[in-house]
């Protein structure tokens, strides 16, 4: 079965409900001596805020990708708003694995980094979520006069979706911000005992 271009919009009354999203591919084949279906979808959507009930049917590598955006754990952040294309597939048959590759295109959003839980706040870039990694590819922080760039790579399993512990690998390089405004308190103790020793942490 082929769906071709299935359009949808958001929950009535939510941040999305003018928000567009576009469903296509193939789920098959049916049939009473045949596997159990598989499919290739490809989903996009334009214009999606995060909400609680968007944030509730993503799979669960999904979700736990975007932990690493909420340090706090209370499932505040991240906040976005952007463009998204998922590529999702499962082969025919039993007890398949179930793929996909997002690519999130963040127009605003907000977040606590894990390990440097400094607020950043209007977001944008890049990030690549897959089944057992996310990749930031570009992802900018501005306020004011501070620009910062943060780029990496966190893992949460090996390639045959066996979880593992968090392997993160994520690079922030800031300039032009003052020492003090919450930075320092982001920054490991051993790490900032060094800058309070060089006369570059908050006062």
């Amino acid at each position: 079965m082929s769906v071709i271009n299935m359009h949808a919009a958001g929950i009535p009354g939510g941040p999305n409900e003018h928000a567009r999203v576009a469903i296509s591919g193939r789920v098959g084949p049916f049939g009473l001596n045949l596997p159990e279906p598989g499919f290739e979808l490809r989903a996009t959507g334009t214009d999606i805020c995060s909400e609680p009930a968007l944030l509730k049917v993503m799979p669960w590598d999904v979700r736990d990708a975007l932990r690493i955006f909420d340090a706090p754990g209370k499932g505040e952040f991240p906040r976005f708003k952007g463009n998204f294309v998922c590529n999702i597939r499962r082969a025919p048959g039993p007890l398949k694995r179930t793929y996909f590759d997002t690519d999130l295109d963040l127009v605003d959003g907000a977040g606590r980094i894990v390990d440097f839980p400094y607020l950043c706040r209007h977001v944008e870039g890049k990030v690549s979520v897959h089944n057992t990694y996310v990749e930031i590819k570009d992802v900018s922080v501005r306020s004011g006069p501070t620009a910062a760039k943060v780029t990496g790579l966190v893992r949460w399993a090996d390639d045959e979706g066996h979880i593992q512990p968090l392997d993160m690998d994520v690079k922030v390089a800031i300039k032009d911000m003052a020492a003090g405004r919450g930075v320092d308190s982001s920054i490991p103790s051993d790490q900032r005992e060094w800058l309070r020793r060089l006369g570059a942490a908050e006062r």
